[in-house]
């Protein structure tokens, strides 16, 4: 048996076992269901998701831009 094949089948014998906790269950269903009303939203938005994807980027390039600029002010320190 391969390793990824026995990887999958302990996978599947530890989600029954998690599934026989009823918190679990009613966790499970609630984020499914969180997940699926997200996945509709987006279906029916894209423009929207797309439009979010794009902020955050934007956000993230922003940090990184500050960061480089920090690291460059603490080089310029220590290479006084």
């Amino acid at each position: 048996m391969s390793y990824k094949r026995s990887i999958a089948i302990g996978a599947a014998i530890g989600f029954a076992f998690a599934m026989l906790k009823k918190n679990s269950r009613q966790e499970f269903v609630k984020d499914s269901k969180e997940v699926i009303e997200q996945i509709k939203y987006t279906y029916n938005n894209p423009n929207r998701a797309i439009n979010d994807l794009q902020n955050r980027l934007i956000k993230i390039n922003g940090g990184t831009v500050k960061l480089i600029e920090q690291l460059e002010q603490v080089e310029t320190y220590f290479k006084k």
